[in-house]
């Protein structure tokens, strides 16, 4: 569980060789092509600086787009819009949904990591265990945004033309939904991984630097696929069909377009570089 939740909220160590593969992807049809980067969306300083595939995918693109509108991120508005989306209604409370014995487990991992347990109440399962995620990383040295904002300050001050695949509003649907009618299942699933999130963290990001479609597959789609098909079908499948009509369109504007996502959404039979290659794109992976 946390391997997925990792991918969509907080996805994202090790020194590879130049001669190491990674994960971004140039898509062809005909003469026209685009580039596509699997990203992880916070990473550590000793991260830095990122494989050099991104950056030539880069400096040979005209414009960029990113899963969603990242400047609106740090807008007023759009955090509270966050808090909204992630706030439960009385009626469904966390502590209305789970077992008194994961209520407990619950509060201890909170209670580990410093935080104030009644001030998590109000939030839905998705947003208590981002909670406890994100301050277990931080704990591990993962304090630094990742390769979309990296690039999304670059691309601003280079004067590069940004945008999205989707609304912010329909990311935060997305992401709220995470876990939602299987809340006792979701929170003992992820407090059972949150004190191996360090192995997890460098396996998943090891995958991704080396742009492993097998290894990827097996890290962030097989366990939720099996375990969670609804949150799959929300969180990657649908995705990934509300996209796909806006990345095949590309190929008929002028310029090099140069997409930025998660790299949960491009590996397996429904992610975006499978399905490009059914419909006869050819995809290669970026070389030094």
């Amino acid at each position: 569980m946390i391997k997925f939740v990792l991918r969509t909220l907080a996805l994202t160590l090790c020194s590879l060789t130049a001669q190491a593969e990674t994960s971004v992807w140039k898509v062809s049809l005909g003469e026209e092509s685009i580039y596509i980067g699997g990203t992880v969306h916070l990473l550590r300083q000793s991260d830095f600086p990122l494989p050099p595939e991104f950056d030539i995918a880069y400096k040979n693109s005209d414009r960029i787009f990113f899963e969603t509108d990242i400047a609106a991120l740090s807008d007023p508005a759009a955090q509270e819009k966050l808090v909204k989306s992630m706030t439960a209604e009385p009626d469904s409370r966390i502590d209305k949904l789970l077992s008194p014995e994961t209520m407990e487990k619950l509060s201890n991992a909170v209670a580990q990591r410093g935080m104030n347990f009644d001030s998590l109440m109000p939030f839905k399962a998705s947003m208590i265990v981002t909670v406890l995620q994100m301050t277990e990383l931080k704990r591990l040295g993962v304090s630094i945004e990742g390769v979309d904002a990296y690039f999304h300050e670059r691309a601003v001050e280079d004067g590069m033309s940004v945008g999205e695949l989707e609304t912010l509003e329909q990311q935060l649907s997305f992401l709220s939904k995470m876990g939602e009618g299987k809340e006792e299942e979701f929170v003992r699933s992820s407090l059972h991984d949150l004190d191996k999130l360090k192995s997890i963290y460098e396996e998943i990001v090891l995958a991704w630097r080396n742009g492993d479609r097998k290894q990827l597959e097996t890290l962030f789609i097989s366990e939720m696929k099996e375990d969670y098909p609804e949150v799959y079908e929300q969180l990657l499948v649908q995705r990934n069909n509300n996209w796909l009509p806006k990345i095949k369109s590309m190929f008929k504007q002028p310029g090099t377009d140069y997409i930025l996502v998660g790299a949960g959404h491009l590996i397996g039979p429904d992610g975006l570089l499978q399905r490009l290659e059914k419909e006869g794109y050819k995809v290669t992976q970026v070389k030094p």
